[in-house]
């Protein structure tokens, strides 16, 4: 079973957020406060390599695209695997975010 993983990158006018494995409550408990950590800043979530998502990864999503857009910063996500389209048309979040297939449509919502 893939544990949860994330990886940042600074870019010019945006960070790219790279989350792996599965974020379930177990996964997400441990790295809750990494991301509460993040900067400010427009963010680009990589989610190519999430195996599998819960209420606890949802909310964790959502909660850091409620911290950005209170300080007028955007989240994207990108690489949404059909699966996990999926959930977010079922819960109703993909109207929330705002989804993208590549890094340079990212970029350019970001300018």
């Amino acid at each position: 079973m893939a544990q949860f993983s994330m990886a940042l990158q600074d870019k010019e006018h945006y960070q790219v957020l790279s989350l792996a494995g599965r974020l379930d409550l177990r996964t997400i408990h441990v790295n809750s406060l990494a991301v509460k950590d993040l900067p400010i800043q427009h963010t680009l979530i990589n989610c190519q390599d999430i195996e599998f998502i819960d209420s606890s990864g949802l909310g964790m999503i959502t909660s850091l695209l409620q911290r950005l857009g209170r300080d007028g910063k955007k989240l994207v996500l990108m690489a949404v695997s059909d699966t996990l389209l999926t959930v977010f048309k079922r819960t109703r979040l993909d109207a929330l975010f705002h989804i993208v297939e590549s890094e340079e449509q990212a970029a350019s919502f970001f300018n």
